[in-house]
């Protein structure tokens, strides 16, 4: 009723939907928190990229500037804090440290 504004809602308020339920899988609970965090997740990805560009030899030489941008930008974010960020949040939510650590199914 509320989406379809059956109800009265003043126009200065905003509704928006959020799914609850999230299909589970072999991720830990944790994990999934921590993969949450797009920019961490896309820096960090693009760091292993590049370090198996560099590993392989196929660079073009551009790859030790960007990764020092990118280890500037994981040290501004605090990224190695991240895990236990994510710990805190889980356990407001009620979690336990074993329960952290089970899959999402």
């Amino acid at each position: 009723m509320l989406a379809s504004r059956s109800l009265r809602v003043p126009p200065h308020i905003t509704i928006l939907h959020v799914e609850q339920e999230v299909a589970g899988d072999e991720t830990g609970a944790l994990q999934s928190v921590l993969e949450s965090d797009s920019v961490r997740e896309g820096l960090l990805a693009e760091e292993r990229n590049l370090n198996a560009r560099i590993a392989t030899g196929a660079i073009d030489g551009n790859e030790s500037v960007r990764l020092t941008e990118i280890y500037a930008k994981l040290e501004e974010i605090e990224a190695d804090k991240a895990p236990a960020r994510a710990s805190v949040i889980l356990a407001g939510l009620g979690f336990s440290s074993k329960m952290q650590q089970q899959t999402t199914k």
